[in-house]
């Protein structure tokens, strides 16, 4: 990654950070660092203070020159046919069936892309880029709604502006729906994975080839099996390497399917009709407009919003795509070097650098040179894993201080709503198996492999992420209400806690 990525940020532990000073070029206003932060890290709207003319002419000539170079690639993505970005499948089946290509050089490629008169649709990096100018049109909408429509309440903009079933992330979630529906057909398969013991692995193997569930895992994996928790980290195996996470899923909402068997009508919590909801917020919103152009200007801004929001989330299931063609390029150099007994043990290959990786292949370097590295840098990946990634370094940061005595954490609202439950502290979604419908799940950080958990959770409360993030993101999908930047969460808040949350007004009280 370090021989890929442009030069706007460095790794700093392990984990990648962005320029602020770069960044900062782009702000017409003069802020303090703690002002900086906030607004770099999406806690809020720009600060209310007037426009530094010259930071104002500079940000203007940068951005300029910025469309000049990058300006195509915001045209080309503007109206992109979501099905297109299938088109990228074929580029990551060519470069792996590509023999001269290694591994930095496949990366270098489907991330880059050093052909720009092919089809937009292979430059998903480009167009995830992109699909980040909805940050700005969010923003335009809630000024514009402030002075078109006084009386609607702004909370359900997340609703009117989630992107529905052409969501890669939603179709995933409801994959594993059918997988847990076909389970569910066949009481012997459901006792077998429902048992506390049970290794669902072998659960599965054990299954005839032609059985409906087996059929309809192969298709899943099929299609998302490029999917892991973690999953830009290249150690991390795919699902199709090892399903536990999807089967551990799929037992979730067995369970879920269990529990609602076991209550009498109207107790069990209803699945909520986001297209209803969406549709009635929508009449409400047309309703508080007075004028028609006034609607059709807000109209277009939602479509647009909708369009970049499910571009984005679309966009990341491609190019996870690519990381996962690294990765499996990278494994077949790693079996070539265990055979040539240059390397000892499945994962070693992921502790080197490029060049030592090579150096083994051409035989300039040995196991005896890379085995003192690779048990140094195991042991600093293994400490910093378990360590909370700090926010910033070298600025000032508003980090709110814990006390003990202190049972109400605040944070950032990503979905309104009230709820009530019971806390489920979760730090991998593979563990998840004690996550009941109810549930309110606590995460240090989601990506999409956590996704499936979000239907059935009471309330999600993330301690690393933004109104922007994925949680929040996903959460809107399915209107669970969510809380993210809650510092200390995971540290703070216990499994087994009542918890009471209302991510409307941004706080979390432990109920005890």
């Amino acid at each position: 990654f370090r021989r890929v990525v442009p030069p706007f940020g460095c790794f700093i532990q392990g984990r990648f950070y962005v320029n602020a000073d770069l960044l900062e070029a782009l702000i017409p206003y003069r802020l303090d660092e703690e002002s900086l932060s906030d607004l770099l890290l999406m806690r809020g709207p720009p600060p209310d203070q007037a426009l530094d003319w010259r930071r104002t002419l500079r940000s203007i000539g940068i951005i300029s020159l910025s469309y000049l170079s990058a300006g195509i690639t915001w045209h080309r993505t503007a109206h992109l046919p979501l099905e297109r970005l299938q088109d990228f499948e074929r580029c990551c089946a060519k470069a792996l069936n590509d023999q001269d290509l290694d591994p930095l050089s496949t990366l270098r490629q489907l991330i880059i892309n050093d052909h720009p008169f092919r089809p937009i649709s292979e430059f998903v990096i480009q167009a995830n880029i992109s699909s980040g100018r909805y940050f700005v049109l969010t923003e335009v909408l809630k000024q514009t709604l402030t002075r078109f429509a006084h009386g609607f309440d702004q909370s359900k903009l997340g609703l009117l502006c989630s992107g529905g079933a052409d969501m890669l992330s939603q179709q995933m979630v409801e994959g594993i729906r059918d997988l847990a529906d076909i389970a569910v057909e066949d009481d012997m398969l459901a006792t077998a994975m429902l048992a506390e013991d049970a290794d669902l692995q072998v659960v599965v193997i054990s299954l005839d080839e032609t059985h409906p569930f087996a059929l309809a895992l192969q298709l899943f994996l099929r299609r998302f099996g490029h999917r892991a928790v973690r999953e830009l980290d290249l150690i991390a195996p795919r699902w199709q390497e090892d399903s536990t996470t999807v089967l551990t899923m799929v037992r979730n909402y067995l369970k879920q399917h269990r529990n609602v068997d076991a209550t009498t009508a109207g107790t069990s919590k209803p699945r909520i009709d986001i297209h209803g909801l969406r549709l009635a917020a929508e009449d409400e919103l047309h309703q508080a407009i007075s004028r028609s152009w006034q609607r059709r200007i807000i109209d277009k801004l939602i479509d647009r919003i909708r369009y970049y929001v499910t571009l984005r989330e679309n966009t990341r299931h491609y190019h996870t795509m690519a990381i996962a063609t690294v990765r499996t390029k990278l494994k077949q150099l790693e079996q070539s070097l265990i055979q040539d007994g240059q390397l000892r043990c499945e994962d070693d290959i992921f502790f080197l650098e490029h060049p030592e990786a090579v150096g083994l292949k051409i035989g300039a370097l040995s196991w005896e040179d890379v085995e003192p590295i690779i048990r140094t840098r195991r042991q600093r990946y293994q400490r910093l894993s378990q360590q909370p990634p700090i926010e910033s370094f070298n600025m000032a940061s508003k980090i709110p201080v814990l006390e003990p005595e202190n049972d109400i954490l605040v944070g950032d609202c990503a979905c309104p709503g009230v709820a009530e439950g019971i806390a489920r502290v979760i730090h991998d979604p593979t563990l998840a198996a004690d996550l009941n419908p109810g549930d309110i799940l606590i995460a240090p950080y989601t990506d999409p492999a956590w996704t499936p958990l979000f239907p059935g959770a009471g309330a999600i409360v993330v301690e690393v992420g933004s109104y922007l993030s994925h949680a929040g993101t996903v959460a809107r999908e399915y209107q669970v209400p969510c809380l993210v930047d809650v510092h200390g969460c995971t540290r703070k808040i216990r499994t087994g806690q009542k918890l009471r949350i209302n991510a409307t007004e941004g706080w979390v009280e432990i109920v005890r």
